[in-house]
């Protein structure tokens, strides 16, 4: 006999930071299903992830079918059955997707992002209400335009600002194509002038970079380079900026180390950008919590990959 469960998750923990501006009311995550059947489950959950990706155009809110566990288990069925199964689970989560399924509000508002990989692009323009003629520091900035947070906000909107990456390759990028951004090559930490080993891999188009050998590892072969670091402060200073709009910070859980070289209070960025790995996660929302910042839940929804956080006063 074929059992379908569709499991509706439980609460998420909430983590302890305290909220800026008005946010909705805390909603709730996924929980996780522990009925066996991963062979029925991966296609549905590759299927849900592409239908549920931001860049459709179509949203989705954080609702609690964000991480749904649909799945299957059968005690005698065969390899036929279980792909007949497997086919069913296709076609029902699609039915409950849309169900839930509506249109992101930044989406209707802004059109789809251009640059971005996610929906950054969406929520820095509703931040900023388009704003014109700010400073941005893209920590971790990667290509010029290419999944660029901050691409749109100089191409539109007249933004200036300094881009800072480990990688060198994308410095010609910069020079050709973005002439209002200083761009450096180093590994931002919370001290500079120390050499350290970085790497790279490149897998097809996509290419990762990190200091972590054993992150750098799940990708692939990493090829190992030698990289100066630098603090923020030290750099900020060095170029003469005191204080600036926007924070954008993806450096692949060196985010903590970056954050302890720089002074947040001094410069005071209206609004920060950066990534939520759950390992560095309590992390990041301590700093923030010490240096009066707030945790902006109205985008959770729009941009899981990311936090965002702008002062509490």
């Amino acid at each position: 006999m074929t059992i379908l469960a569709i499991f509706v998750p439980g609460d998420q923990p909430i983590l302890r930071c305290p909220v800026a501006g008005d946010a909705p009311k805390q909603t709730k995550n996924a929980g996780r299903s522990r009925i066996l059947g991963r062979r029925a489950s991966r296609p549905i959950w590759l299927i849900s992830k592409k239908i549920m990706n931001e860049r459709s155009g179509r949203g989705f809110t954080f609702c609690p079918f964000w991480s749904m566990s649909l799945k299957i288990m059968s005690n005698t069925a065969t390899g036929k059955r279980r792909a007949g199964s497997a086919l069913l689970l296709i076609v029902l989560s699609l039915l409950v997707l849309w169900c839930f399924h509506r249109p992101n509000e930044l989406v209707k508002k802004y059109g789809r992002q251009l640059y971005s990989k996610g929906n950054e692009e969406l929520i820095v323009r509703d931040f900023f209400q388009d704003k014109k003629a700010g400073f941005f520091v893209d920590v971790g900035a990667n290509h010029y335009r290419i999944e660029s947070t901050t691409y749109f906000l100089e191409e539109h909107l007249g933004w200036q600002g300094i881009a800072i990456d480990a990688v060198g390759d994308f410095k010609a990028g910069y020079l050709e194509h973005r002439k209002k951004t200083r761009f450096f090559c180093f590994y931002v930490s919370d001290k500079s002038d120390a050499e350290i080993d970085f790497y790279i891999t490149q897998k097809h188009y996509e290419r990762r970079s990190s200091a972590d050998p054993e992150w750098s590892a799940k990708y692939g072969k990493a090829n190992k380079t030698k990289v100066l670091t630098i603090t923020l402060n030290d750099l900020l200073t060095k170029e003469g900026v005191s204080e600036f709009d926007f924070l954008s910070m993806d450096i692949e859980l060196a985010e903590p180390a970056a954050l302890a070289g720089f002074d947040i209070e001094k410069c005071r960025p209206a609004l920060v950008c950066i990534e939520f790995h759950k390992e560095i996660r309590q992390s990041i929302l301590d700093y923030f919590t010490k240096h009066g910042y707030g945790i902006l839940e109205k985008y959770r929804g729009i941009d899981p990959a990311n936090a965002y956080f702008a002062p509490l006063h």
